[in-house]
């Protein structure tokens, strides 16, 4: 996983270069003879077995995106509000609760419409609620009325996620549970890994493509040099250059979460009985 990391965070700075091919390498490697291992023993560390139940692949598949798409966005967020709009960290803080408050009202109603309408459509239906989220981000003018709104839905969708355990767990054996319980933390760190990864990189690229070569990647530190030179040309490119990469993340961010609803979808049984699991 740290060379996976590194590789995804090296390429998209630094390009297809030996370091790059010979970390993913390592990775893929390393991934492979563990999924392998894993897979041979018959008490694994993981047990990837459990992945063939299509209840317990689409609640891990949902705590996956959802992670991979929180931690993007909450690092990009909380930058653009600071760094772009000015506020303080406190400030910040306060106009990151919309989406604390959208999943404090929708996490209680979740296992309530579970039971009325099914986990299916609660669960893939969240993912999409979410998507609109981040859609929101992209096709609307970018303010704060208009993130607000984004980061309620992006809550409200991860409400659903409160019968995501409660999927994964009716899609193992009993005797299981504790692999489950332990693929389905893995799951969030492992997103929230990613996330950075993968969408903070591709938004890094995008900001860079947008500003003069030997800027700073780090938006703090561009605004620092463009100060001390008194460079305002300099500072307001910066800043548009990153509000630009988080309208554009924002795209893929929905792209991510319709897709992650897709599989959800098709994965989780119609029929699936959340109060008839015994564990």
């Amino acid at each position: 996983m740290t060379s996976l990391a590194y590789a995804i965070k090296h390429g998209a700075k630094e390009g297809l270069d030996v370091w790059t091919v010979l970390t993913a390498a390592v990775a893929a490697l390393a991934l492979t003879w563990f999924v392998r291992r894993c897979l041979r023993r018959s008490d694994p560390l993981l047990d990837l077995r459990l992945f063939r139940n299509g209840a317990f692949t689409s609640g891990t598949i949902a705590a996956l995106a959802t992670s991979i798409a929180m931690a993007a966005m909450a690092l990009l967020l909380a930058q653009w509000m600071q760094l772009v709009q000015g506020y303080s960290p406190l400030e910040t803080g306060v106009r990151l609760l919309p989406m604390a408050v959208g999943a404090g009202i929708c996490s209680p109603l979740a296992p309530v419409l579970a039971a009325r309408i099914g986990a299916r459509p609660v669960l893939s239906g969240g993912l999409l609620v979410s998507g609109a989220g981040f859609a929101v981000v992209y096709l609307l003018p970018l303010d704060y009325p208009s993130v607000a709104v984004a980061l309620l839905l992006i809550g409200a969708g991860m409400g659903a996620l409160a019968i995501a355990s409660a999927v994964i767990m009716s899609g193992s054996p009993a005797e299981k549970a504790g692999s489950a319980a332990a693929i389905e933390e893995t799951s969030y760190e492992v997103g929230g890994t990613l996330g950075v990864a993968v969408l903070g990189s591709l938004a890094a690229a995008l900001y860079r493509s947008e500003v003069p070569p030997g800027t700073p990647e780090s938006l703090g530190t561009a605004l620092e040099i463009a100060a001390t030179a008194q460079d305002a040309a300099l500072a307001l490119q910066a800043q548009r250059a990153f509000s630009d990469s988080l309208v554009l993340t924002s795209g893929y961010g929905a792209v991510l979460m319709v897709v992650a609803a897709a599989l959800v979808w098709w994965r989780t049984p119609a029929e699936l009985d959340l109060a008839a699991a015994s564990h």
